[in-house]
């Protein structure tokens, strides 16, 4: 595989848990437009607007969204 978004259209899921959260929209946006549920580590995103965007295209997709860690605190 030679791109992150190489897969769209052939997994029934996503687990993103790339390093940092500035990637997480970048990585996740190739599969909104499918509906494909996804668990994104925290943080979502590392900027507010960039947020609110990727939850406004999630819900218009019906992608269901889930996250966090498993760090304590």
């Amino acid at each position: 595989m030679k791109t992150y978004d190489e897969l769209v259209g052939q997994v029934d899921g996503l687990i993103n848990t790339a390093r940092h959260g500035n990637n997480h929209y970048k990585f996740c946006k190739p599969y909104l437009k499918d509906g494909i549920p996804m668990f994104i580590d925290k943080p979502v995103t590392i900027d507010e607007d960039e947020a609110i965007e990727f939850m406004k295209e999630a819900k218009a997709n019906g992608c269901k969204i889930t996250g966090g860690s498993c760090v304590k605190h």
